[in-house]
């Protein structure tokens, strides 16, 4: 990811104005974030440096006994869209939104599907802005598991206070990178998305050691 090219149209001015960044991914294992051990699962490498890159031959471990796992080049480019929140952060009474969920879903993923100029599956690539939520809002459950909170069970009382403390983290979480599943390229679960998510603080001293993955799919 060339960030001098991504980040002339990012508005926030988070994102470094020069350098370059390479994600990875375990595709073969493909951990979903909900557990601390999670960690190992992918990698966020970035470099200021100018140097050219070189490259490398596929590992003979991602082989064609791996298929799935090593994937083809594509080169980008970059577009500034509008992004929205998820309809669960809108300000409708809880009630209200449960009694007519499908009604309100469909209707706020037409008008947000028009806005973003959604034309097909691929066009939720992107970096930075609002994620396009396909399970709940991410920026809690990183908080969570990157503080060594599994949240794939009921919390425990001892981790239910310690959540509680921990959550004024949640607004340091931003997107960094979501890769939508592409017939192309890849696919993350059932149709699902790979969001790979950074706190703000750390994204600003360019740290990209505790980005944080998490995995969505219907």
């Amino acid at each position: 990811m060339d960030f001098e090219e991504a980040s002339k149209h990012e508005k926030s001015g988070l994102l470094p104005r020069v350098g370059k960044a390479w994600f990875f991914y375990d595709a073969i294992n493909g951990p979903w974030g909900f557990e601390p051990k999670d960690r190992d699962g992918w990698k966020v490498v970035f470099s200021e440096a100018k140097t050219l890159t070189k490259r490398a031959m596929t590992p003979k471990a991602l082989s064609k006994k791996n298929t799935g796992t090593s994937f083809a080049e594509r080169r980008v480019s970059f577009r500034a869209i509008e992004t929205f929140p998820g309809i669960e952060t809108a300000r409708i009474p809880k009630a209200e939104l449960n009694k007519r969920w499908d009604e309100l879903y469909e209707a706020f993923r037409k008008t947000v599907t028009k806005l973003q100029g959604y034309k097909d599956g691929s066009d939720y690539h992107r970096m930075m802005g609002h994620a396009t939520v396909i399970q709940s809002p991410m920026e809690s459950e990183c908080q969570l598991v990157s503080n060594g909170i599994s949240t794939g069970d009921e919390l425990t009382a001892a981790e239910e206070r310690k959540a509680k403390k921990l959550s004024k983290g949640d607004k340091d979480w931003v997107l960094l990178l979501q890769l939508d599943s592409d017939d192309s390229l890849w696919m993350w679960g059932d149709l699902g998305m790979l969001y790979f998510w950074i706190r703000r603080q750390d994204l600003e001293a360019r740290d990209f050691s505790k980005v944080w993955v998490i995995l969505q799919c219907g």
